[in-house]
């Protein structure tokens, strides 16, 4: 089948109907073929009904038929496999050619979905369920202080997130781990990981696990517990008194401390830096840059453009520049604005029909990226959670980074954190007052975290870009 015959107008019709948030008018397109049988009409089908209905027992039906009749869309919707940069010339029903022609027709759509990508891994990826922890339960309790001596020991326990996104079945998941140390004999007695945040009868379990089975020495109660101020450990108090054992909350825990970061370097390396780990960059301005990318994804100006191109953007606060800030959103496969400061190296992006690989080695760009929450260094998504910052969406979260030539990242600068800033908040109502085919130049101020700031706005006109 040919996806530019006639009947695959109805197909990018039906994308661009999803991306445009038309659902009424895409309802009645899909009802006027009622018996079409390939993979576009049934996963249309599927993401109509989420957006009208959510999760429900009848869009799970209706994703099953789709998966069905293609089982290769999700892994291309969920970004386990990537489309060619060249579209299949033709594609036949149930296989990968069909798949990747309906991403590309329909990426966007989903993209601008809340929650639909989200919802869609979480129906197709499938976990084995976790065995239940048991908790406190009398016989245990019982059982413990018959069996298992007493000796004076004192023990550190927390449970602390990695700092780090792993993937477990395809899922990304923030794993935690419970210690359980002997301060008294300098010893690790347990280490659990939790593909989550821990309950109070996950860490009872790993507790008694220390005390049956240690990693090291022989099996005991001990005299006193030392932990955390946590609703956690504070629930098990009472629990811990039955067989004998004084439960101290302490505001510090000196050997879970250097234990938890000896492991976490072992397990997933060196933790990547955030926003606040850059000199002089302050909370303030984080929680500013926040606000703007949620401000620059509500806007969505990606929306309102019929083709890539670039905005120049002067900085009459900054000597350096101008900068020329890309919109990036129309295929829908990323969502996001890069700002390049050198015009040669994007036109050569532009016209020079090179491999994305090679694109991305010879790029210098400031970036803001949106995705789900596992996309950011936890450092920064610790910090959103710490400071109550505002994301637009549950898959809005905005990760900046600055790329140099090569494959290197780092956080932005502070004075590239009010660049991006500055960008965000003035970029959108630009496109929204100018076509793109407007060469008019609009000044403009803006407020970022230093102040108020003035920019100077234009088009790229089309023959610069060559």
């Amino acid at each position: 089948m040919n996806p530019n015959d006639n009947q695959g107008v109805r197909y990018i019709l039906a994308g661009w109907l999803l991306a445009l948030d038309r659902d009424d008018e895409l309802a009645r397109l899909l009802d006027q073929f009622p018996d079409e049988g390939t993979a576009a009409w049934a996963y249309n089908r599927v993401l109509l009904g989420f957006r009208k209905h959510g999760d429900t027992p009848e869009v799970r039906n209706l994703l099953q038929t789709a998966f069905e009749r293609n089982p290769h869309v999700p892994d291309y919707l969920l970004g386990q496999k990537f489309p060619p940069r060249e579209p299949p010339e033709s594609y036949a029903l149930g296989e990968e050619s069909e798949a990747i022609t309906y991403v590309g027709e329909t990426l966007a759509g989903w993209r601008a979905t809340a929650g639909a990508i989200a919802w869609l891994r979480q129906i197709i990826v499938k976990k084995p369920p976790a065995p239940e922890p048991r908790g406190p339960l009398g016989f245990v309790k019982s059982w413990l202080k018959r069996k298992i001596p007493q000796e004076f020991d004192v023990w550190q326990a927390d449970s602390r997130p990695l700092a780090s996104w792993l993937t477990n079945s395809g899922s990304p998941i923030r794993p935690w781990i419970t210690l359980v140390m002997s301060r008294t004999n300098d010893l690790c007695l347990a280490h659990v990981i939790h593909e989550g945040a821990p309950s109070a009868k996950h860490v009872w379990d790993a507790l008694t696990a220390a005390m049956e089975r240690p990693v090291a020495g022989e099996p005991h109660r001990p005299t006193e517990l030392q932990v955390p101020r946590d609703d956690r450990w504070s629930s098990l108090k009472s629990h811990l008194e039955e067989i004998d054992i004084r439960a101290l909350e302490v505001d510090e825990l000196d050997q879970v401390d250097v234990a938890f970061a000896d492991l976490s370097k072992r397990l997933v390396g060196k933790p990547v830096p955030g926003m606040l780990d850059v000199p002089g960059v302050q909370p303030e301005q984080v929680g500013r840059f926040y606000d703007a990318a949620a401000f620059y994804f509500e806007k969505a100006p990606w929306r309102k453009l019929g083709y890539e191109a670039a905005v120049q953007v002067e900085c009459h606060w900054l000597s350096s520049g101008p900068y020329y800030g890309v919109i990036i959103g129309q295929s829908g496969l990323t969502l996001g604005l890069a700002v390049y400061e050198d015009l040669g190296q994007l036109k050569w992006m532009w016209t020079e029909r090179r491999p994305d690989e090679e694109n991305a080695r010879e790029s210098v760009a400031w970036s803001v990226i949106y995705g789900e929450e596992w996309s950011l260094p936890v450092a920064n998504l610790d910090d959103i959670n710490r400071h109550g910052w505002r994301v637009a969406r549950p898959d809005a979260y905005p990760s900046a980074l600055h790329k140099e030539r090569g494959t290197t990242f780092r956080p932005p600068l502070a004075w590239e954190l009010g660049l991006l800033e500055a960008c965000l908040r003035a970029i959108p109502d630009f496109v929204d007052r100018h076509p793109q085919d407007d060469p008019t130049k609009e000044e403009m101020t803006v407020t970022i975290a230093s102040g108020e700031v003035r920019l100077t706005l234009s088009w790229v006109a089309g023959d610069d870009e060559g």
